[in-house]
């Protein structure tokens, strides 16, 4: 697999600066330029475990959002400096503002990407759900298998403890991407291999709140795919996105199916058939049968890429997970916290029936932190019907992210809904501690803000870990 070697569009620039290099991709891309010796900073309004990780790994991080804020070294050298920034940044940031005024090289991480994409082999996975997970897995396969890759993931793989992996000192280096549909970022991508995991309505303000827009957008992802390219999509999803060349993958269904399917010591044991070939005993690790879909489509990818069979089944089997996918945090016999990024209904119900699946004499008791206003607002029936799956609900305020405040909506949009026992919580955990637990309890914090670490912060202001000892 010979590709071209990597223009060097970096010649021009001395330094790196990141508009919101906190971000999970942001970071990922720093991470990138960092690994080519080049000199990064960076701008993120709040303080995280992640932007403390990366000022450790040498680079330079700023959180106030004032214009003597931004390093000497970026204020003196506006010809030498590259800006990338993230679509969650506003244009009317007053850093933003004054960048673009003092004519500094402004670019968006997509467009960084797309770069790469035109001059290394790229595998881009695509959908609104199940790409971290997908691309993670893909990463650890290559990873074992000493294979030379570059990895930009929207995760934190456990174990290896990064969102971004490299190994790139050959001529057949791939590009291994997740492909975002927020602001249509992943029309910036050429690929090689595109894959789509699933399309539900979500970041539709993108799209002039239109469902066919959303859709179209990703039958245009995969138009994109280079000349000999491949797509792989979910079986449910082939008629509506018109790629009759497509392999589509499925549980029961499709060209890539599991067949088989066990649960023994908590780990999925199945065997896959890939078209005419059959490939047995695949074990994973991973809970939830939307992760055996998940599987598929890496071994599908590792199948593309000639890796041998006993590669791809010892890399499923010791894939070290995700934080915060189905990360359990305390497994003690009566008491279980597993933490979840799930921020959309469909999300929620799939973990819940995971959980439920794998735990089903626990009462299961969910703290919830729902992601953006506008998302609240549009799906606050289904939040509730999906949450009512649990015994017990507890809801936060709104994570408001990138978004200004909707007057009106709030929380309680979504706690009118719900059918089950339930509780808002807006300054203290005093409501949940105070309730006896008489049977084995599940906790699920859920939900793609700081839940995990305000629930982390209750539990020692409690000093609910002497209670576990």
């Amino acid at each position: 697999m010979l590709v071209k070697k990597p223009i060097n569009f970096l010649k021009s620039y001395s330094y790196i600066y990141f508009l919101g290099i906190g971000g999970i991709g942001m970071s990922s891309m720093a991470r990138y330029f960092k690994s080519k010796n080049m000199k990064i900073y960076g701008y993120d309004s709040t303080p995280t475990a992640l932007t403390t990780k990366l000022m450790y790994e040498g680079m330079v991080i700023h959180h106030d959002n004032f214009i003597d804020s931004i390093p000497d070294t970026i204020l003196l050298n506006p010809d030498k400096t590259l800006v990338i920034y993230t679509p969650a940044i506003a244009q009317d940031h007053i850093l933003w503002q004054y960048l673009k005024k003092c004519k500094y090289t402004l670019k968006k991480r997509a467009e960084i990407l797309g770069m790469l994409s035109q001059h290394y082999f790229t595998i881009a996975i695509a959908g609104t759900h199940g790409k971290t997970t997908i691309t993670a897995l893909i990463a650890h396969m290559l990873y074992k298998a000493s294979y030379p890759f570059l990895g930009f993931l929207g995760g934190i793989v456990k174990k290896y403890n990064t969102n971004f992996f490299f190994n790139y000192d050959s001529k057949d280096t791939i590009l291994l991407v997740e492909a975002d549909e927020y602001d249509r970022s992943f029309l910036e991508l050429n690929p090689n291999i595109a894959v789509v995991t699933s399309i539900d309505e979500d970041h539709l303000e993108v799209y002039n709140h239109d469902r066919d827009l959303l859709y179209k957008a990703f039958q245009q992802f995969l138009q994109k795919k280079k000349a000999s390219g491949k797509s792989i999509i979910a079986y449910k999803l082939f008629n509506a996105l018109c790629d009759n060349d497509a392999l589509t993958y499925g549980l029961n269904k499709g060209d890539i199916n599991a067949q088989n399917i066990q649960v023994k010591d908590k780990k999925y044991v199945f065997d896959c058939i890939l078209q005419k070939k059959h490939i047995k005993d695949i074990s994973v690790q991973l809970l939830g049968e939307y992760n055996i879909e998940n599987t598929l489509v890496a071994i599908t990818v590792g199948e593309y890429l000639g890796l041998n069979d006993d590669v791809i089944r010892n890399a499923l089997l010791t894939f070290p997970g995700i934080q915060r996918r189905f990360e359990i945090k305390i497994n003690k016999k009566n008491i279980v916290w597993i933490d979840d990024y799930a921020h959309h209904p469909k999300e929620i119900i799939s973990f819940l029936q995971a959980v439920k699946e794998i735990y089903p004499n626990h009462y299961l008791k969910v703290i919830f932190q729902p992601h953006l206003y506008s998302r609240t607002k549009k799906f606050s029936v289904e939040f509730a019907q999906s949450l009512s799956l649990a015994d017990e609900v507890f809801l936060l305020p709104i994570y408001p992210a990138r978004e200004k405040i909707i007057p009106g909506v709030t929380s309680k949009c979504i706690l009118e809904h719900i059918t089950t026992k339930k509780n808002y919580i807006e300054k203290d955990f005093t409501d949940f501690f105070s309730i006896p637990w008489q049977k084995p309890t599940v906790l699920a914090t859920v939900g793609a803000g700081d839940v995990a670490t305000i629930f982390y912060n209750a539990l020692v202001d409690n000093n609910f870990f002497d209670y576990l000892k």
